[in-house]
């Protein structure tokens, strides 16, 4: 039982990770001067890379265990997300 409710609450932060992004970025997005194309494939490149994140991540978590990828993976969202902070052009956001 345990056991399920940090996997439930790993899940929760992993998705959430990926769609709370949608409703932030893409206003940002426009307040920048985005058009809506690039904006869609914006979005687009994002849903994309993370299923080779995750093929990835699977296999190593198999492999040498979760904690490592939990903490990688959280610690480099951080990390991109300050640096979204410094974005002034909509290419640098993709």
């Amino acid at each position: 039982m345990k056991t399920a409710i940090w996997l439930y609450l790993f899940l929760f932060v992993a998705f959430f990770d990926l769609h709370a992004q949608y409703p932030i970025l893409t206003p940002f997005a426009v307040s920048i001067g985005a058009a809506p194309s690039f904006i869609g494939l914006m979005m687009g490149m994002y849903s994309l890379t993370h299923l080779p994140g995750n093929v990835i991540a699977g296999y190593g978590v198999d492999r040498y265990g979760s904690r490592l990828f939990i903490v990688f993976s959280l610690a480099a969202a951080g990390g991109i997300l300050l640096l979204q902070s410094k974005v002034t052009d909509p290419w640098q956001l993709l």
